[in-house]
């Protein structure tokens, strides 16, 4: 059987994803002359020229893709053995890196990481990123996993999206508007609410159902971080529209109440995964709870 050079295998590989031999040198640290010549080695090992050269730069020709995507493919493979690794530590600990939007209900991201955090053996990392940033580091192998109120861009590739719950929006507030509650929605007419940002895709759907009811509040404030507005909800500033399980606690408790619920909205939850042979062991007890529901 004919022996493939890994190297060799790698030098083209990281060629072709930095778009030539210069870009391809200063990640290496190689020199120019160095680099092109493993190149002309690998071509003529496996009988076949790879690239083609147009307007100064090497673009892959037919066999030169084929090589890539298997080259892509053992690469990978590679660096998800090295994460393996590292995520077990010799004494058994598990390192979990979870990626959080800042905009995300803190109970629950609490609730969705309740079995890692509760185990001893786990070791959890958190970081609070937008979402582009979260994404790329998911991808570069930074994080484990990704927790996110809505999917990846269409054409964003090499990623798994694992959906968890939906969440019904429901309008809250102190027991000061409580009269409110019997002839919701209609009684939100000239209140003062508080709604997400143009930013959320909850917004549009909100708005709809207000228009639909032709309900008329007076719009106060747009504001995405629920710690916030629980707390305004809570100092009788006004209605606000928030996720239930964010707001729970305090409806049990008694110190905010349900003005109007079961509006047709929802917030989506979702785990988002690089796409790998092996689902991090924490993710995929996570998942299997949800499954469980």
């Amino acid at each position: 059987m004919q022996w493939l050079n890994y190297h060799h295998l790698y030098y083209f590989w990281v060629i072709a994803k930095e778009g030539g031999v210069t870009s391809a040198c200063k990640k290496l640290r190689l020199s120019q002359p160095t680099l092109s010549g493993q190149l002309r080695q690998f071509e003529d090992t496996i009988g076949r020229q790879l690239f083609e050269r147009k307007s100064r730069k090497l673009v892959l020709n037919e066999t030169g893709q084929m090589v890539f995507d298997y080259a892509d493919s053992i690469f990978k493979t590679g660096h998800e053995l090295i994460e393996a690794i590292k995520t077990r530590s010799a004494k058994g600990r598990i390192d979990l890196n979870v990626g959080i939007l800042p905009t995300l209900p803190k109970k629950n991201i609490y609730d969705i990481l309740h079995v890692p955090i509760t185990q001893a053996h786990v070791r959890l990392s958190i970081t609070v990123a937008p979402f582009e940033t979260l994404l790329m580091d998911l991808l570069n192998h930074n994080l484990d996993v990704l927790i996110s109120h809505h999917r990846a861009p269409a054409d964003a590739k090499g990623i798994v999206h694992h959906h968890l719950e939906k969440v019904p929006i429901i309008f809250v507030a102190s027991r000061d508007y409580r009269g409110l509650k019997k002839k919701f929605p209609q009684s939100l007419n000239g209140q003062p609410l508080f709604l997400p940002t143009y930013q959320s895709y909850l917004r549009n759907e909100i708005e709809e159902y207000l228009k639909k009811n032709d309900v008329t509040p007076i719009i106060k404030g747009e504001i995405q971080d629920s710690e916030l507005l629980r707390v305004i909800a809570a100092s009788g500033d006004g209605i606000v529209t928030i996720e239930a399980t964010a707001v729970s606690d305090l409806i049990k408790s008694r110190e905010l109440i349900v003005v109007g619920e079961d509006i047709g909205v929802n917030e989506d939850f979702f785990l988002i995964t690089a796409d790998r042979k092996n689902v991090h062991p924490s993710v995929a007890e996570i998942i299997k709870k949800y499954q469980e529901k």
